[in-house]
Order: C-alpha cells, then sequence, then structure tokens
C-alpha cells in the first residue's frame, strides 16, 4: 500500500495506544512548515511498488507490520524494565 508520513506516524501511535493508554496527538503539516536542511519533495508518499516489480513479492499491507514491529519493540521495552 501506499502512505504519507502522517498517517505512518498516526498508525504508529494508534498500535502503541493499545497497549500503553497514551495517545499523542500527531498534526498534519506540509513541508513547508517543516524545514530541514535538505530539500524534500511535496509528494513523499511511502510506497513499496517498485520492490513488488523488481522482486516479484508483495510485501504484507504496511498497516499490519506496523502494528507487528510496535508489538516487538514494546515488549523487549518490557523485558528489560
Amino acid at each position: 500500500g501506499v502512505t504519507t508520513w502522517h498517517d505512518f506516524a498516526s498508525e504508529i501511535v494508534t498500535a502503541q495506544a493499545e497497549l500503553t493508554g497514551k495517545r499523542p496527538l500527531v498534526d498534519a503539516i506540509t513541508t513547508a512548515e517543516f524545514p530541514t536542511p535538505a530539500q524534500r519533495p511535496a509528494n513523499s508518499e511511502l510506497d513499496s511498488g517498485r520492490f513488488a516489480t523488481t522482486f516479484g513479492y508483495r510485501a504484507r499491507d504496511w498497516r499490519e507490520r506496523t502494528v507487528e514491529t510496535v508489538e516487538v519493540l514494546l515488549a523487549e521495552r518490557a523485558a528489560t524494565l
């Protein structure tokens, strides 16, 4: 699938909120509102289409993988506390 940085961050917050009870606000902003030394494109969607075309393998939906990654990271953190 395709997503934006805002949607990706929002999905991370949602996934961790179910485990931590914390839900920080994620505001959508434009590239112009977040100046950086490096120039950024106005459209910076994350897309794995080229990977699928090149290798003939379509990765699972980014939302599923994001939830799994957050769960693993929080479990590892809890194990070290």
